[in-house]
């Protein structure tokens, strides 16, 4: 092979890796956007089998007679439950809990910084959570809300004072877990546990349209 071959070669090389380090960011974040549930998914259930915890994923719960909404995860733990939703952004998010909309933003080289409000996802867990709290007559305060959203969104800037919920990075969630898993309280029983295991799945209409089937 000459030099003129050698110097095709290497620079043909060089063109591969640097198109793979364009394309890499991007095809990224498409995997992402098309395979958010199943990627979710495997992070809730790698955290409950860690800590034998139970798991009721995708549940539909009734809201009114003509209304009903998904609550993607529900993880019994051994003193809180947790009702998990996953959410895929963009664009990274700034505000607070306690805010009807929070503020999805980007920085642009060159521009202005874009910022757009969206619904606040955690006010809906907080409304999903009310809703379970009454029907299920089960103690509000065992409830922990989790909004998990992709790794690679900013969400430090999403201010909440509440020690009952939380909006993550998906990769954060089994260090969250443990963390509240280790406050200074009583654990369940297993019949309580048992009984909010039976509770929940009881009004899960997913049962409804399983037998549809």
């Amino acid at each position: 092979m000459d030099f003129w071959q050698w110097l095709l070669l290497v620079v043909g090389v060089i063109s591969l890796v640097l198109l793979a380090i364009f394309l890499y960011h991007p095809l990224r974040k498409y995997y992402y956007q098309k395979n958010t549930v199943r990627i979710f998914y495997r992070t809730v259930r790698k955290v409950t089998l860690y800590f034998d915890f139970y798991l009721i994923n995708q549940m539909i719960l009734k809201l009114d007679a003509n209304s009903t909404v998904n609550i993607d995860h529900i993880v019994f733990g051994d003193k809180y439950i947790y009702v998990i939703k996953d959410r895929y952004y963009s664009f990274s998010l700034k505000g607070s809990a306690a805010d009807q909309m929070l503020i999805s933003y980007q920085n642009k080289k060159g521009h202005a910084k874009k910022e757009v409000p969206i619904e606040n996802p955690l006010m809906w867990n907080r409304l999903r959570i009310d809703k379970l709290a009454l029907i299920t007559g089960i103690d509000h305060d065992l409830f922990i809300s989790v909004v998990l959203v992709n790794d690679d969104v900013n969400v430090d800037n999403v201010t909440t004072t509440s020690k009952t919920e939380y909006i993550i990075n998906r990769h954060d969630l089994y260090r969250l877990v443990q963390a509240i898993e280790s406050r200074p309280v009583e654990p369940l029983n297993s019949e309580q546990l048992h009984a909010a295991v039976h509770d929940i799945d009881r009004i899960n209409k997913r049962h409804d349209r399983e037998k549809k089937k």
